[in-house]
């Protein structure tokens, strides 16, 4: 349910054709809308090397990667799609009885839910949240005609039982027999905040055992950065909230990085307006049921594993400003950008590993956003 629109400095953009002596040093692969969400490959071949026949079926393995992928891990009802998913029979057997599932569904559940249970933490990112997530039903709003785009949301009564049936605790593990049962008959898992990041890796891997060297891998705006781009690297601008690519101060900063995973949680990236005039975002908090309103309005997560960093985006986001710096700065693996609505500026801080690495841009100024750097805790 991500991401940020990341930009690179990639001018050369072609088509595919079938001829060998027609090589280009740029390509740019197609995914599909696998997990309902647009993705794609950026591959650089400097040298010329690679073969047409060999980037076509790079395309379709990564593919079949992501559609395999949905298939196993999908909860969501959409059009096109009546595929019943492992993560789909745990949530219809709730109640009921453990579900075995794919090995693969097992462990990501499982190394999810840990990150649900982090001491001190709870309460911050849920993977039982689906009953919470149906209830707002963000997905299907977007796509309704309404009066003035103004949108009623859930009663009060209605967030109080949706979260009841929010609870990770009950989420029930067997190592014996790889099964999963939800021990509430209303709970619903939903790995949305996860599930793209760790498609994202595993087409890294596939394209490295591939031999390429040089890559960009986007599932659903999860970027992973493979290699150099021509010996340098690889510069990243990163969008503006709740403004469009294209617009002047449609990024308000960028960084230059390599061989690592950068994935942002924001509440532009999906949100309705309540009939009190008022952003209702995707973002939900699993103690209130309603949308996390802590003034942040992004949260960039720079990690060397795009699983981590997934969800991540989502936790670091919940904690808020202060407590998620501090969260960031005590986790060797992670780097952060944050934007901080104050009520008059939007304020960007960074992370310590980031300040010789991120490049403000001044044209973001006209509107109101300033670059504060590290947090002054004075």
């Amino acid at each position: 349910m991500k991401k940020i629109i990341i930009v690179f400095s990639l001018v050369l953009l072609i088509v595919i054709t079938g001829c060998t002596s027609n090589r280009k040093n740029f390509y740019r692969l197609d995914l599909g809308n696998s997990f309902n969400t647009i993705s794609e490959i950026q591959i650089v071949d400097e040298l010329k090397v690679i073969p047409v026949s060999k980037i076509l079926k790079l395309q379709e393995d990564s593919k079949e990667i992501l559609v395999s992928l949905d298939k196993l891990f999908n909860v969501q009802e959409r059009d096109n799609f009546s595929y019943l998913t492992d993560l789909k029979k745990v949530n219809n057997n709730a109640g009921v009885s453990p579900v075995i599932v794919d090995s693969e569904v097992y462990d990501l559940v499982k190394y999810a839910h840990s990150i649900s249970l982090l001491e001190g933490y709870e309460n911050i990112f849920d993977i039982s949240i689906g009953a919470l997530i149906s209830l707002w039903d963000l997905n299907s709003k977007l796509y309704i005609e309404s009066e003035n785009n103004l949108y009623e949301i859930p009663s009060e009564i209605d967030i109080s039982n949706a979260l009841v049936k929010t609870d990770e605790s009950k989420v029930i593990f067997n190592d014996i027999d790889k099964s999963i049962f939800l021990e509430d008959s209303d709970m619903r898992l939903d790995l949305g905040a996860v599930v793209k990041g760790y498609a994202a890796e595993k087409i890294k891997d596939y394209l490295v055992s591939e031999g390429i060297v040089s890559a960009v891998v986007n599932v659903g705006r999860n970027i992973l950065l493979i290699g150099l781009n021509k010996g340098e690297e690889w510069n990243v601008k990163i969008q503006t909230p709740f403004v469009d690519i294209g617009q002047t101060g449609y990024y308000f900063g960028s960084i230059k990085t390599s061989d690592l995973a950068l994935v942002t949680s924001g509440v532009y990236e999906k949100y309705m307006m309540g009939l009190d005039n008022k952003i209702y975002h995707h973002l939900l908090n699993p103690k209130t049921g309603y949308p996390f309103d802590n003034g942040l309005l992004a949260v960039s997560i720079i990690s060397s594993d795009s699983t981590y960093a997934d969800i991540m985006s989502t936790f670091v986001f919940g904690l808020g400003l202060i407590d998620g710096i501090n969260y960031v700065e005590e986790d060797e693996l992670l780097e952060a950008i944050f934007v901080y609505d104050n009520g008059t500026e939007k304020e960007i801080y960074v992370s310590s590993g980031l300040i010789d690495k991120f490049v403000f841009n001044e044209e973001v100024s006209s509107i109101n956003y300033i670059y504060k750097g590290l947090m002054n805790y004075e």
